[in-house]
């Protein structure tokens, strides 16, 4: 995992952080033997705005147990809030994403708690907002997100957050998910 960044407008303040995730083994979460499962997370300055920003790249574990909460999930997004709060690291903008390998929807089309937590716009307790489910129109939110798909069955695994330094959302405009194909032809 790495943070990438213009280097013409923001300089990094301090040392990276980078800590393991978790995982589920024998339905006990322990910390992922998983190389990438190592996620990274600085603190930038904003050269232009004369503002902070705590950036995070994560990655979850694939190796999944049983449960309601099969890939440790709550355990890691409870992790990611605390640690993108650490003192030292808070910024006027926090915002964390990458490959949660846990989908944002369990089969019966329900949120998933972990994804309930981090979404503020959809009540939960730790108050990020998701770009691309604020985007969505309330009539049509569940075939939105899943139009935004990362892994080919209409669930997300992949997805950004972002919260103010006073820990509201974060103002967003216009989010799509970049498929393969779009990727391919901007390359």
């Amino acid at each position: 995992n790495a943070v990438i960044f213009r280097t013409g407008r923001f300089t990094q303040v301090g040392d990276k952080h980078v800590w393991q995730a978790w995982a589920n083994k024998d339905n006990t979460c322990v910390r992922s033997k998983q190389a990438r499962t190592r996620s990274v997370m600085v603190k930038l300055h904003d050269e232009v705005a004369d503002r902070d920003v705590t950036v995070a790249s994560i990655h979850w574990a694939t190796d999944q147990g049983e449960g309601p909460d099969p890939a440790c999930a709550e355990k890691n997004i409870a992790e990611v809030d605390q640690i993108v709060h650490m003192q030292g690291y808070r910024g006027d903008l926090v915002v964390f994403g990458g490959d949660f390998n846990e989908s944002d929807r369990k089969d019966d089309g329900d949120f998933r708690a972990w994804y309930h937590k981090a979404n503020g716009d959809d009540g939960g307790a730790f108050n990020y907002r998701d770009p691309v489910y604020r985007a969505c129109s309330a009539e049509a939110l569940k075939q939105c997100l899943d139009d935004n798909w990362t892994i080919g069955s209409g669930r997300r695994i992949d997805a950004l957050f972002g919260q103010d330094g006073e820990g509201c959302r974060a103002r967003t405009r216009r989010a799509h998910t970049i498929t393969y194909d779009e990727a391919d032809e901007a390359a």
